[in-house]
């Protein structure tokens, strides 16, 4: 049984409602003037990187950026510049496509403690050095210097077992708005149609979308929902704690799911009974059983016309420079290289854009294959490409101030 919105069982009533189009905090946005009108445009912020994959910033820190690289390293961007020297480097802890590994294997995801001001915590994914297994790893910043992590103090706090494919690690971490939980989007293991069957396995870890208490000792996990594929990038909406997961399809369609606050435990998204909203699967005929699960449907899917084949989930703009684009969710395809964006209004995707072209940088620059989206401390939305560059999406007016970094 597929469902249009969430299960039956579990009320949520911030589906019914439409996306508040609230502020981000005055002091964050200090010093940035508001953009009028809906024009966009992209700026290139930084080029010359290897494999990024995500950047993003800790709470408040309206100076910096932190890339992330797949090789292992975690970049600072600070005051315009790149930093020569990483933040991180995770060296030969990690396996990745430079060090011999697969090519979704390497550092994968990075959030920052709610209060990281205070305690300097940190968090990432990634691979090990065997390709065996995926880690989950607090770490702490350097007490002497702001711009170094502290390799000493390394502690894993959750090991995924994935030994079988090199595939479908999932790899995103963020902690939400609401309960200050770290939450992890994990791969179903790889390979084609789920072989070892851990998406609607409720005792696997793949597959899932995890919750994690890292204020326990040791970190309490718990899988809060099911039925994932490859969620290549979720996202919070600052404003509301809703949340977006980009779940990677298989051979026909490619999905973007909506697990409403509050994220009441349970959601199963239906991979690999369903592909996006379709069930029998039609790149997996052997599940057949759709009637066996209470799935809940994509806000949106899309096909594999036109050259997609890889949706890469985004993020929901709550930025200062573009109030009227507040509550928009902006995401991508990894071949076709488009970027497209919607609002969600009474539970339905609206106000469904293509903004591949007002994106283009122009001239002979691109922004082609596209690993992720991130958010700097201020809400603004980056666009990070896979051949080294990283774009900020900004007000369509040349010229306007937009803030640092």
């Amino acid at each position: 049984m597929r469902l249009t919105g969430m299960p039956g069982l579990l009320l949520f009533a911030a589906l019914l409602a439409g996306p508040a189009r609230s502020a981000p905090p005055a002091d964050v946005c200090k010093g940035v003037t508001p953009a009028k009108g809906t024009a966009l445009r992209s700026e290139l912020v930084v080029s010359g990187l290897s494999r990024p994959l995500f950047v993003t910033a800790p709470p408040g820190d309206v100076g910096r950026l932190f890339i992330l690289e797949q090789d292992g390293r975690v970049r600072v961007f600070k005051e315009g510049s790149l930093l020569s020297r990483p933040f991180l480097d995770l060296g030969t802890l990690t396996r990745s496509p430079g060090s011999g590994g697969g090519w979704e294997e390497g550092l994968l995801g990075m959030a920052f403690h709610p209060r990281y001001a205070e305690n300097g915590i940190f968090y990432i994914y990634h691979t090990d050095s065997t390709g065996n297994h995926n880690l989950i790893v607090r770490y702490r910043t350097s007490a002497a210097d702001a711009d170094a992590a502290d390799p000493s103090s390394r502690r894993v706090i959750v090991t995924l077992s994935h030994p079988r494919h090199a595939n479908h690690n999932g790899g995103m971490l963020a902690f939400a708005p609401d309960d200050g939980h770290l939450y992890a989007g994990t791969g179903d293991g790889g390979a084609m149609c789920d072989p070892d069957d851990n998406s609607q396995n409720s005792a696997s870890l793949l597959g899932k979308l995890l919750r994690i208490d890292v204020d326990a000792d040791p970190a309490k996990v718990e899988v809060w929902a099911l039925g994932l594929r490859n969620p290549w990038r979720f996202a919070f909406d600052r404003a509301n704690s809703d949340l977006y997961i980009g779940d990677v399809g298989q051979g026909v369609w490619e999905e973007v799911d909506y697990y409403p606050a509050p994220r009441a435990k349970g959601a199963n998204f239906g991979w690999d009974l369903y592909e996006g909203a379709h069930c029998p699967n039609p790149s997996c005929t052997r599940r057949k059983h759709c009637d066996s699960i209470r799935a809940v449907a994509p806000i949106l899917e899309y096909s594999h016309k036109g050259g997609a084949c890889s949706i890469t989930g985004g993020a929901v703009y709550r930025g200062c420079r573009m109030p009227d684009l507040r509550g928009t969710y902006f995401y991508a395809d990894f071949c076709s290289e488009f970027i497209r964006s919607f609002r969600i209004q009474d539970g339905v995707a609206v106000d469904q854009k293509d903004r591949t072209q007002e994106l283009s940088p122009g001239g002979k620059r691109r922004i082609e294959a596209i690993t992720s989206f991130g958010e700097d401390a201020r809400g603004e939305i980056y666009v990070v490409d896979q051949q080294g560059e990283i774009f900020r999406i900004v007000p369509g007016e040349a010229g306007a101030s937009q803030g640092k970094p």
